[in-house]
């Protein structure tokens, strides 16, 4: 078990629990009051405020490069993500939805907790875990964006595209850095995003029954 897991602040759990429950649901959705994207501009502006305003998807995100960069050092993984949830927003909007979506995307930040805890246990675990999260993050992605036109559709897609990359890569390359220069300084940084991550967890398994 890793320091990270033994100094983990209970009470930071605990207050962030309760800020988060009391934060709308319809917040993770749409950065335009619920309103479908209607145009290019629309629909790049929502797509790049989704994976960040929906703080299990942001949770999610940040705990991928952290592990990704630091422990499994499988590279490919984060692309084998954004690839899978591309493609998972496309199912939902073209195919139709899948039951108890936001149930799984709130478990894969426990399922990413845990492997942050464990460090190198649950490494092998780490591509199958990737390919699962993305079709379902993407599923919830894409209820966004069901019954839109073609234009906003496509800035919707590449807008999440982009910023879930940007956030994973530069997140994951700071902690990398930080593994190298400073230990202490990413082992804080590993009990602020286990925290967090706990707290959004919790909260969303709450919501999803």
């Amino acid at each position: 078990m890793s320091s990270a897991l033994r100094h983990l602040p209970a009470k930071l759990i605990l207050v962030l629990s309760a800020c988060l429950s009391l934060a709308p649901v319809a917040l993770a959705h749409h950065m335009e009051d619920g309103k479908m994207p209607e145009t290019f501009a629309a629909g790049f502006l929502s797509g790049l405020a989704h994976p960040v305003i929906g703080m299990d998807h942001l949770s999610f995100i940040l705990l991928t490069g952290l592990i990704t960069f630091t422990i499994t050092r499988r590279y490919l993984d984060p692309l084998l993500f954004l690839g899978l949830s591309l493609m998972g927003s496309l199912l939902q909007v073209y195919v139709g939805s899948l039951p108890g979506v936001e149930m799984i995307v709130a478990l894969s930040v426990l399922v990413m907790l845990l492997m942050l805890w464990m460090h190198a246990k649950l490494a092998r675990w780490s591509t199958p875990i990737m390919v699962v999260a993305g079709l379902f993050h993407g599923y919830a992605y894409g209820s966004a964006v069901v019954g839109t036109m073609i234009q906003p559709l496509v800035a919707y897609l590449i807008g999440f595209s982009l910023i879930q990359a940007l956030l994973l890569y530069s997140f994951g390359q700071i902690c990398a850095y930080l593994a190298q220069k400073s230990p202490s300084s990413l082992e804080t940084v590993e009990n602020i995003v286990s925290a967090v991550g706990s707290g959004v967890a919790l909260v969303y398994i709450v919501r999803a029954f």
